[in-house]
């Protein structure tokens, strides 16, 4: 199953350290805890740059 395209947008916000972006995205309903392919989350992806 394909992740939302919103949902991209917020691994890349996780990705890029852009924490207001990511809290605008969560509070109009996206989800944080949505799972890629491998099963990362937001936050994995956060911490696996450093974030």
């Amino acid at each position: 199953m394909d992740a939302p395209p919103e949902w991209d947008l917020l691994l890349s916000a996780a990705q890029k350290n852009q924490p207001d972006r990511i809290k605008e995205m969560v509070r109009s309903g996206v989800s944080a805890s949505h799972a890629n392919g491998v099963g990362q989350t937001a936050l994995h992806v956060a911490a696996l740059w450093g974030n």
